[in-house]
């Protein structure tokens, strides 16, 4: 829990600090967090330069969530 109030700490200083977007997206991954990492993952998506490292997350924890419908 801590690691994501760092997180967002950092994106509260720039917004765009991807790096800090998508670490906060594998923490609440473990969580088991699955919608919020989902946004997270879908803020990253909308930057094409990161399509290859976010897409193979995405599509698992949308199975993840289909799995608990």
């Amino acid at each position: 829990y801590e690691a994501i109030l760092c997180f967002d700490k950092c994106l509260a200083i720039d917004e765009e600090y991807f790096y800090a977007l998508f670490n906060k997206g594998l923490v609440l991954r473990i969580m088991n967090e699955f919608n919020e990492s989902l946004i997270c993952f879908d803020i990253l998506l909308k930057e094409h330069k990161y399509e290859d490292k976010v897409e193979f997350y995405r599509q698992e924890i949308l199975e993840k969530i289909e799995a608990t419908d």
